[in-house]
């Protein structure tokens, strides 16, 4: 078995829909804090020159990982993608620790407080 150790959750800021929107290539009516359906996760035409603008002006991150909470598979609860262009990695379906932080959101998104 594989375990991950996550730091505590922190739930910061909202990112600009429209924004977000914008550099993944889809429509804002797509996102509320998470995509709205698969179809949408699977839609996306992500601009990494976009990407990389949104994340420095935005939040100063280096990394944006979407999150669809409706599953593509029957055994799944969630679907991402994360585009990290300034390290490297244009797009990548799943990564361990980012996907860590997607379960806490998946609880807060259960159970909002």
């Amino acid at each position: 078995m594989t375990r991950i150790t996550q730091n505590p959750f922190e739930f910061g800021l909202v990112m600009a829909h429209a924004e977000v929107a914008w550099a993944l290539g889809i429509s804002p009516a797509e996102m509320d804090t998470s995509l709205r359906s698969h179809a949408a996760l699977r839609s996306l035409v992500p601009d990494m020159d976009a990407i990389r603008v949104f994340l420095l002006a935005e939040c100063s991150a280096r990394n944006l990982f979407v999150v669809c909470l409706e599953p593509c598979k029957s055994r799944q609860r969630a679907a991402a993608w994360m585009f990290a262009p300034d390290l490297g990695v244009p797009e990548h379906p799943a990564t361990g620790s980012t996907n860590g932080a997607v379960a806490g959101y998946a609880l807060e998104d259960a159970n909002p407080r």
